[in-house]
């Protein structure tokens, strides 16, 4: 008779992940996926390099920080940083430029009392720091805050409004909860999807609706700490560094 295996050791729990800065982004990725949150945020693997093909001109992002460049300073300041930038990049970028032009919400944003581009923010919750930038703040006359971000992704045939409610929660959130730290009484955080001039989503908050916003990110934070990763797999895995590596990325999806 075989002699009884003792018994396991208990494993410890594990230690509380540090967390002291987050952005909004860092979030985000944590919304789309823990694990790759954790992957890159905690792990520290590098975002995979991707070498432009030739003669193919700027992605998405660069199109997007070279409109944004412009948007806040008409020199054309974006060609030196994007050189390797086409023809069809220009007239892109102009577009988007010119749909800025043409949107009622440049009108308001005139009227703003010390409407601003390119503002910083930082602010805390439960320990943590937080970090971002408004592509636009102003006041109101009665002192309510105006928070503007540009957008340069697609639309297609969706509506502005659903994109910013589902794709952009936690930004809309992030940049809610940091006005409203500058004391406003209320702040409206307004999408500008460039794309199309009309293509304008917003969503206001009045002051009383900040614990409500720390709560939610103190939610997060919360999660991150007790070291709850789940791996959603989705379009994410394409480009995520842990994708063959330490995750089976698309094939964690049952079969059948």
């Amino acid at each position: 008779m075989a002699a009884p295996l003792p018994p396991l050791a208990e494993i410890p729990p594990a230690a509380p992940v540090p967390v002291r800065r987050l952005s909004y982004s860092a979030l985000a990725l944590y919304g789309r996926c823990g694990y790759r949150y954790f992957a890159q945020r905690v792990l520290g693997l590098p975002e995979p390099v991707i070498p432009p093909a030739p003669d193919e001109g700027l992605g998405p992002l660069e199109v997007g920080d070279a409109v944004h460049l412009e948007l806040e300073r008409p020199d054309g300041r974006w060609r030196d940083l994007y050189p390797n930038a086409t023809e069809a990049d220009g007239e892109r970028i102009a577009a988007f430029v010119a749909a800025w032009s043409d949107c009622a919400l440049r009108e308001r944003v005139d009227g703003l009392v010390h409407a601003r581009p390119e503002v910083p923010f930082a602010f805390e919750v439960g320990g943590v720091l937080f970090r971002g930038r408004f592509d636009v703040f102003g006041r109101e006359a009665d002192g309510s805050a105006l928070v503007v971000d540009f957008k340069t992704n697609r639309l297609d045939e969706r509506v502005a409004q659903e994109v910013m409610d589902r794709t952009y929660a936690v930004q809309v959130t992030t940049y809610a909860l940091a006005a409203l730290r500058t004391g406003a009484p209320a702040v409206e955080v307004a999408y500008a999807f460039l794309e199309r001039a009309d293509a304008v989503a917003t969503r206001r908050f009045e002051s009383d609706a900040a614990g409500a916003l720390e709560a939610e990110l103190q939610e997060a934070i919360d999660a991150i700490r007790a070291g709850r990763f789940p791996a959603r797999p989705g379009f994410q895995c394409r480009e995520c560094p842990a994708l063959d590596l330490l995750c089976a990325g698309p094939r964690l999806e049952w079969q059948g």
